[in-house]
């Protein structure tokens, strides 16, 4: 299971297939990221792990782009640059 930082301050694990399929759908050409609206991939989510955190929210907010590259980098199923 791979971290992915929602802006939300709420983190949430998500399965190695996922995170991989969140990371190539919004990789950019030149190598940098989208960032990515949760509303567009919150059914894919378990949140019951996130539940006390998250009374009353409405599954709205987005992932920046400079949080996806970060998890990328942690998750060490890419190689990066510098490695």
């Amino acid at each position: 299971m791979q971290k992915l930082h929602v802006r939300l301050s709420v983190e949430v694990k998500i399965p190695d297939k996922l995170f991989r399929e969140i990371v190539e759908d919004n990789r950019l050409p030149s190598g940098g990221f989208l960032d990515v609206e949760v509303s567009e991939i919150a059914d894919k989510i378990d949140w019951d792990s996130a539940k006390p955190c998250l009374k009353g929210w409405d599954e709205g907010g987005y992932i920046p782009s400079s949080w996806l590259e970060f998890d990328v980098k942690e998750s060490g199923l890419y190689e990066t640059e510098g490695e």
